[in-house]
């Protein structure tokens, strides 16, 4: 990767997770993204890029809101109780390195560009 891909994707990477801190601060009033979660995701754009960290994004989202609504669906987890988001970044980045064509597929067609 040159450079200027290292500093894009620790652009996209970091701003992606820095801009939904930001909406979610706005919108529940407290806290919803910490600086580790930020920092981590600025970590991975620079390393792979800034289209396997917006992936990953959204892929940490959906495990994450897959795992959460199990938990409350079997009242394992109070409606109050944040989970920690940088383990879902860390799997979610996984899958999509060792898969990215099959995931950036279904992510592009998900998002109806496919």
């Amino acid at each position: 990767m040159t450079p200027f891909e290292c500093v894009l994707g620790i652009t996209v990477g970091g701003g992606a997770l820095f801009l939904a801190g930001f909406m979610g601060k706005l919108l529940f009033k407290k806290e919803a993204m910490g600086v580790g979660d930020v920092l981590l995701m600025a970590m991975i754009g620079s390393l792979w890029g800034w289209e396997i960290a917006l992936v990953s994004f959204f892929l940490a989202c959906f495990l994450g809101s897959i795992f959460g609504i199990g938990l409350l669906a079997f009242r394992l987890l109070r409606e109050d109780h944040m989970i920690q988001f940088g383990p879902f970044l860390a799997v979610s980045t996984w899958i999509v390195v060792l898969t990215f064509d099959k995931v950036s597929g279904w992510f592009m067609a998900l998002v109806g560009n496919g």
